[in-house]
This record gives C-alpha cells, sequence and structure tokens, in this order.
C-alpha cells in the first residue's frame, strides 16, 4: 500500500514546488517522486551539470523538472530589470555572508 495519494489530478493543476538545495541527495529524492507521481511540478535551483551528476549519485532522475540557473547572466540580468522595475536596488554587499555563500 503507498502513503502517496491518488495521481490522477490534472497536470495543469499541480503546484509548482521549488526547491533551493537542489545538490542534497535527500531533497533530489523527494523531488523526483513527487514528480514520478505526478504530484507537483519540481523546479530546481542550480547549474544544469551538477545538478545532473548529483542526481546521478542518489540514482534521480532530472527528466520533467525545470532547472534554473540563478547565477547564470541571463537570469541576473533578467532580475535586475525586474528588481529596477519595482524601484529596487539590486546592489548586494559582497561581504554579506549571505551573499557570498
Amino acid at each position: 500500500m503507498s502513503v502517496l495519494p491518488d495521481s490522477t489530478k490534472a497536470a495543469d493543476k499541480l503546484h509548482r514546488v521549488v526547491f533551493c538545495e537542489s545538490f542534497d541527495h535527500r531533497v533530489l529524492r523527494a523531488a523526483h517522486t513527487l514528480n514520478q507521481h505526478k504530484l507537483a511540478h519540481i523546479v530546481l535551483l542550480g547549474r544544469r551539470d551538477e545538478l545532473e551528476r548529483a542526481a546521478v549519485g542518489c540514482r534521480a532522475s532530472l527528466q520533467g523538472m525545470d532547472v534554473v540557473d540563478y547565477e547564470s547572466d541571463r537570469m541576473r540580468n533578467s532580475i535586475s530589470s525586474t528588481l529596477a522595475e519595482l524601484g529596487v536596488s539590486d546592489t548586494t554587499d559582497p561581504a554579506d555572508p549571505v551573499v557570498a555563500g
């Protein structure tokens, strides 16, 4: 008996789940399970090549999931444009531990 709910929901009614700690094997396995059973639309944050290597290591597949590389130049430009439209400064402090990583 499966503890997962019935996955007969229409794909367009699925909730979007974004995982920011995508390299953690537990997160990848959870994302894989949700995607496999069509319980949510999965978005992983990170570089695709690194995520694919991590997924192989924990026997998960990224097929059917979206991967957003938030560090790419295109994404940075998009974020900067959106912040400018909102009137928010996009300058960051490199000494900030959240920014510096």
